[in-house]
């Protein structure tokens, strides 16, 4: 299968799943139990769409914890992440997914949860297609954590600019 099917088949794999909000539950609470995350000072997160497992609990949960959370946002070809708190603003950006407004966060992240379509068991991601994640992590490495269904592991084609996380939870 090409990137595109895989896509395809997943997302409609995905819109049938009827219980992505225990599923999604499930994953916030093995992520927030890992002990890099515990130890983190400095997460970065994405705001997930309709076929993502939830991120805002986790993102609650980790500004209650008093840790620096970061959120992406694209200009261009580029990402860049912002560093929010319960009062940041945000704005519908690229792909109609909501971006915080502010300035761009410049240090170092001790861990990263990343979006993906699809996964395989080597912890390959096969990402929306933009190649973003891939262009950010490969000039600022962190522990990497995928957030997946488990209906979105597929035998992902891997190419030589494909970075791979460290580690996919997933249910």
């Amino acid at each position: 299968m090409t990137k595109t099917e895989i896509r395809k088949r997943v997302r409609s794999l995905i819109a049938g799943l009827t219980d992505k909000t225990e599923k999604s539950r499930l994953i916030a609470e093995t992520f927030l139990s890992l002990p890099e995350v515990r130890a983190a000072r400095t997460v970065a997160l994405f705001m997930s769409t309709e076929t993502e497992p939830d991120t805002s609990f986790i993102i609650s949960e980790l500004l209650s914890q008093k840790k620096t959370v970061c959120l992406p946002c694209v200009s261009g070809k580029d990402m860049f992440f912002v560093s929010v708190d319960r009062s940041t603003e945000y704005t519908v950006g690229a792909f109609g997914i909501k971006e915080p407004k502010g300035e761009m966060f410049c240090g170092d992240f001790d861990v990263m949860a990343v979006p993906l379509v699809a996964f395989d068991e080597n912890n390959n991601r096969l990402g929306h297609g933009k190649g973003y994640y891939d262009s950010y992590l490969s000039s600022h490495p962190c522990f990497t954590v995928g957030l997946a269904f488990a209906e979105q592991k597929q035998d992902v084609p891997v190419d030589p600019w494909d970075v791979p996380l460290h580690k996919i939870i997933s249910y």
